[in-house]
């Protein structure tokens, strides 16, 4: 939690809340969002707890009493889970935005079906120069 914490705050998010293992956070910024999500699942990141997945929307969002609730977070929840190990999956508007910065890779992903949800299609998102295949 305190790793998770330090990585959202150093990049300008706010932790909404801790859910088991999960932590749900939000930013007013894309790129602030992506770089938490990249820092997140950075391989060595948790040494103690394993690799870790990550899901990034971009999206409004209604806060009341400090939670956030809508679709897009339903949506975002469904992409973290769908995510391998290390990586980060970000919905369609976040890839059209993301992949017109040359600091990141965006690539299109295989489709799935989430219940009540219907087909979503998630890009991976990298930093531009991550070495990795």
């Amino acid at each position: 939690r305190a790793i998770s914490w330090d990585i959202v705050k150093k990049n300008n998010g706010r932790v909404v809340n801790f859910i088991g293992d999960q932590v749900f956070f939000v930013t007013d910024s894309l790129t602030d969002g992506a770089n938490i999500a990249l820092a997140l699942t950075a391989p060595g990141t948790f040494l103690e707890c394993g690799e870790v997945r990550a899901g990034l929307g971009w999206c409004r969002v209604i806060t009341t009493e400090g939670d956030v609730f809508g679709p897009g977070v339903n949506l975002t929840a469904r992409i973290s889970a769908a995510a391998e190990p290390s990586e980060v999956l970000i919905d369609q508007k976040a890839a059209q935005i993301l992949e017109l910065l040359p600091e990141y890779s965006v690539v299109q992903q295989q489709s799935f079906t989430a219940r009540g949800l219907g087909t979503i299609a998630p890009a991976r998102l990298r930093y531009a120069n991550d070495p990795r295949p």
